[in-house]
């Protein structure tokens, strides 16, 4: 995926500075279960992602459609400041 992006901004002189994505539970439509080959009342995990570039014009939507039994997340936070009292 990272060849598709450096395409944007090589080829295309598109900069991409910040995104937002939305990940959530939600009930497949019909077609989707159809190609994820589950039931219809499955979970699955719903993502939709936009791109911005530096002055908050959107480049890029992506809304996703994922298995919820073939997915596990990993999240790092990291407190890159440290108050000083």
């Amino acid at each position: 995926m990272g060849k598709y992006y450096d395409i944007l901004e090589s080829s295309l002189g598109l900069k991409l500075w910040e995104a937002e994505q939305i990940i959530s539970c939600a009930q497949p439509t019909r077609e989707e279960a159809a190609h994820l080959d589950i039931p219809e009342n499955s979970c699955v995990l719903a993502m939709e992602r936009v791109i911005y570039d530096p002055a908050g014009n959107p480049i890029e939507f992506l809304r996703g459609v994922f298995r919820s039994d073939m997915y596990a997340f990993r999240i790092k936070l990291v407190r890159k400041t440290v108050v000083q009292e």
